[in-house]
């Protein structure tokens, strides 16, 4: 293996071992070769030391003594990664064979974020379902990424020189759930970013996603992102106030979403009333509408059906 190889793919692991071999080995069958995995163990007790230590040194296996929360253990991966470029994949989820070469070849000058298409699927029945249904905004996409956040971490290869100097201002290391898009957000602040139109990754969705069974680091974490993002420059709240907007009516619809899983049908329409207020999109009153009627277990066979954007 190259000192300094081209890519470093950097996987975070916690208690993830039903998985992790399927997600190593799809990348060792890339198509480009020219890469590490940096495997970043965050104090595991299932199998997942003996699977890291099965492959060859194109994998380096580190080790946490102690559990620490998700930014935390990223940024204490990002340390060890060599790599021109970096790409993140999850435990659980995997790469498509082209992902690495198609998304270093799409690095050009000022460009310091990739990203691609991507299929989330179902462990339990098999299910594929498509995560853009069209092409989503590149280029200089900060606006359109504060409006509305659109970059999967399992899609996502940035360029190593695009993150900064300062280690905190890497992942927010007390972040549990969105830490990338602090990040990323950031990135697509000072660069362009590229999309390539192919799926490239897929998803997994299963019982155990942290994503799904912790929502709460969905309305909590991003208000804090908007406090990291109006220290870029003094001006940024008025700057960007319209986008500001929207991206707390997308939380207000989150929170919405919550009281309505719990049955709290008062405080869903009133989140739903302050998302509208923030933002009047058709979608946030479609799915007022439908909690006036329907309870929320109904709501993701709907939103499967018609698709994005509900």
């Amino acid at each position: 293996m190259s000192a300094n190889p081209r890519v470093s793919v950097l996987i975070n692991a916690y208690n993830g071992a039903a998985f992790l071999r399927e997600a190593i080995e799809s990348v060792y069958a890339q198509t480009f070769s020219d890469f590490e995995i940096v495997l970043y163990d965050d104090a595991s007790t299932d199998d997942t030391p003996n699977i890291a230590k099965s492959f060859d040194d194109k994998l380096r296996y580190f080790r946490s003594e102690r559990q620490v929360p998700l930014g935390e253990a990223r940024n204490n991966a990002l340390e060890f990664c060599r790599g021109e470029f970096i790409s993140f994949l999850d435990q659980d989820d995997l790469y498509l064979p082209e992902k690495l070469a198609r998304q270093v070849a799409a690095f050009s000058e000022g460009v310091g974020l990739v990203f691609s298409n991507s299929l989330r699927f179902w462990e339990a029945d098999g299910r594929e379902d498509l995560f853009y249904k069209s092409r989503p905004p590149d280029g200089d996409a900060f606006r359109q990424l504060l409006r509305a956040y659109y970059l999967p971490i399992h899609t996502v290869m940035i360029r190593r020189s695009a993150l900064p100097s300062d280690r905190t201002w890497w992942f927010p290391e007390h972040f549990k759930m969105c830490e990338e898009s602090d990040l990323f957000l950031r990135i697509a602040y000072k660069y362009r970013i590229a999309y390539v139109d192919e799926i490239l990754a897929k998803y997994r969705v299963h019982g155990n996603n942290y994503s799904l069974t912790n929502r709460e680091d969905l309305i909590k974490e991003p208000l804090e992102i908007i406090d990291r993002l109006s220290k870029l420059h003094p001006e940024f709240q008025e700057e960007y106030a319209e986008e500001i907007r929207a991206y707390r009516a997308d939380i207000k619809r989150e929170e919405a979403r919550g009281h309505w899983r719990r049955g709290n049908r008062y405080r869903t329409w009133r989140c739903y009333y302050e998302s509208l207020r923030l933002n009047p999109r058709p979608v946030f009153l479609a799915e007022l509408f439908l909690s006036f009627f329907l309870p929320y277990r109904a709501f993701p066979a709907i939103r499967s059906g018609v698709g994005r954007p509900l």
